[in-house]
C-alpha cells in the first residue's frame, strides 16, 4: 500500500484494528465517509460543483466503516551511508526525499523495541508496513492491500 506520509490513507476501521493487534503505534482516525457515486446529482450543484445541503440518510448511499489515517510521530531510522540512490549513499546525493524505487538498496535500522506495525520516516514518501502487520492484514483476510517488499 503506497502513500505519501503528508498525504492521506484511507483504511477500514477494521485495518486499524488490526494494525492495533500487532502492537502499538501513535495514530488518529480520522472518521471518513465514502458516498455512492449514484447521489453525486443530488450532493454537488452542477454549476458550482460545490457540495450541497442534501442530507444523505439512505445508509445503503454510504459507507462509514472507513478512516483516514495520520502517524503522529516518525520513526527517524533511515541508514542514510548505506542506503544507496544510483550507487551513492543517500546522504551525499542530491535527494530531498525518496521515492518508490529511487533507493538501491533502502536500509533501515530498527529503532530501540523495534518498528510499529505501520510507520513513517523521514526522507521516505510512503508508509512502511512490517512483515508481521502485511501477515496479520492478510490473516484476516483484508481486501484491496498491495504490498511491496523492501529492497
Amino acid at each position: 500500500m503506497v502513500t505519501t506520509p503528508l498525504g492521506l490513507l484511507l483504511v477500514s476501521k477494521r485495518m486499524v484494528r488490526v494494525l492495533e493487534s500487532v502492537g502499538p503505534f501513535r495514530h488518529r482516525a480520522i472518521p471518513t465517509v465514502i458516498y455512492s457515486k449514484r447521489i453525486k446529482h443530488l450532493v454537488r450543484d452542477r454549476f458550482t460543483r460545490q457540495r450541497t445541503w442534501y442530507p444523505v440518510t439512505d445508509p445503503t448511499m454510504k459507507n462509514e466503516d472507513f478512516v483516514i489515517l495520520q502517524l503522529l510521530e516518525e520513526t527517524p531510522c533511515l541508514d542514510r551511508e548505506r542506503t544507496l540512490v544510483k550507487g551513492v549513499p543517500f546522504h551525499q546525493s542530491s535527494e530531498s526525499v525518496l521515492g518508490q524505487d529511487e533507493a538501491l538498496p533502502l536500509v533501515l535500522r530498527p529503532p530501540t523495541g523495534g518498528f510499529p506495525p505501520v510507520f513513517c520516516v523521514p526522507a521516505l514518501t510512503s508508509y512502511c508496513f512490517t512483515e508481521e502487520a502485511r501477515r496479520a492484514c492478510e490473516a484476516a483476510e483484508l481486501k484491496g492491500l498491495w504490498w511491496r517488499p523492501q529492497r
